[in-house]
């Protein structure tokens, strides 16, 4: 089941990351953060930080991390779209009915379901060149005279230089890896798992009339 990107914000802007959080350890108040036992591993002095500015948390002994939908599903174990409908029940977000084809199976052709992954993958890259970390990209793109109008008009994106920002944005938002390893958008490491194709550099999506 897939759920729209505006639902998925808004679940995530209605949720306090350090109340969930508290409904499952014990959490101090440590500066801007909160501290406590990481659920995710033994450990005798805490190391698992939630920031409630940023609604994340991270553990420095494991390297878990994510936001509220993730460390939900991590640990309550549940799937991205029970993690999706229990914070909706709990913040009050209509999620949209899902419709079905005559088989009885939801509507979606690997071709919809590509070109879906690919709208949502644009938008983050455009979060991405809008957020602090765009910063170098929005600089050299102001170096070459491209102007705010024309970065909106062609939704031009950036990826940082990392092994898996987008990798996370698609494991967090309960999308197939396996689906994004067939758009062209992953690869899959020799050991398992799948790290980003792209890395450092801005985006510009290309559309035909058929997606």
């Amino acid at each position: 089941m897939r759920f729209d990107d505006s639902k998925i914000e808004e679940i995530k802007s209605r949720v306090d990351i350090v109340e969930l959080a508290s409904e499952y350890l014990t959490l101090k108040k440590a500066g801007r953060n909160y501290l406590g036992l990481c659920p995710f591993h033994q450990e005798k002095t805490p190391s698992f930080t939630v920031n409630r500015e940023k609604q994340i948390f991270y553990c420095f002994g494991c390297g878990e991390g994510g936001n509220v939908i993730t460390l939900l599903m991590k640990i309550a174990n549940k799937s991205f779209p029970e993690a999706i409908k229990h914070l909706a029940e709990k913040t009050g977000v209509i999620l949209p009915v899902r419709t079905f084809g005559r088989d009885g199976h939801e509507k979606d052709s690997l071709h919809d379901e590509i070109v879906n992954l690919n709208l949502r993958t644009a938008q983050q890259f455009s979060r991405n060149l809008a957020s602090p970390t765009g910063k170098v990209a929005r600089d050299y793109l102001q170096k070459r005279a491209v102007t705010d109008e024309t970065v909106k008009q062609f939704r031009l994106g950036y990826v940082p230089d990392t092994w898996r920002s987008l990798t996370d944005y698609i494991e967090g938002s309960g999308l197939s890896l396996k689906l994004a390893e067939q758009a062209g958008l992953l690869i899959a490491g020799k050991e398992g798992g799948f790290y980003d194709r792209f890395r450092g550099r801005l985006i510009f999506p290309i559309e035909n009339i058929f997606g």
